[in-house]
């Protein structure tokens, strides 16, 4: 009984060892990887259990970066209907004006904004995305409000930035929010690597 013990664990350990011995001469070797090659599908390195554990925030291109860092310029600034520029905006004013600074020319509508571009999931939104919403009849389900995403943090959370009636341009966090949520209609995406979609 031992023989036949001993004879089963030298087909499993010795083949792991005899394979790693290459490695084990390779410049570089430490015992986290050799250790990982013996025993590969029950071992991980701190790194790989470190990057698992640790969900990261979406990094923005450059160009939307930029549209986010420009549009934050108006926190503050007060809502004016059919208003364009900084002496007061609406919400399709404000994302109007915001994109123009890179050469694209939306529609100074919501409900025609939501036409432009691609439809895109919302797990899938990064910054600089268009996020649409009902108007004060959650119920209607046409379009009545847009917003720009201005970031993806870390644990998921979709903040826009946007220009509100009560409280002018401000960011906020629609998907945490009893007044945003259930008015989500579509997310739509104007730019891609740096070029429009419209």
């Amino acid at each position: 009984m031992v023989k036949k013990c001993l004879y089963l664990l030298s087909l499993v350990i010795l083949p792991g060892f005899a394979g790693a011995q290459n490695f084990n001469d390779a410049p570089g070797h430490d015992d986290e990887k050799y250790v990982a090659l013996i025993f590969p599908k029950t071992y991980s390195t701190p790194e790989a259990r470190m990057s698992a554990a640790v969900p990261t925030a979406v990094v923005p291109t450059l160009e939307a970066k930029n549209l986010v860092d420009y549009a934050s310029r108006f926190l503050g600034t007060k809502y004016h209907s059919g208003g364009t520029t900084a002496n007061g905006f609406d919400c399709s004013g404000f994302t109007r004006n915001i994109f123009q600074q890179i050469g694209m020319e939306l529609p100074h509508s919501s409900s025609a904004q939501s036409n432009c571009g691609i439809k895109i999931d919302l797990d899938q939104v990064r910054p600089g995305d268009l996020l649409f919403f009902t108007g004060g009849n959650r119920k209607s389900g046409r379009v009545g409000h847009v917003a720009m995403v201005s970031e993806i943090t870390a644990d998921g959370e979709i903040r826009m930035i946007h220009s509100t009636i009560h409280g002018g341009v401000m960011v906020d966090t629609p998907f945490n929010t009893a007044y945003y949520k259930p008015r989500y209609i579509c997310a739509r995406r104007v730019l891609k690597d740096g070029r429009s979609e419209l």
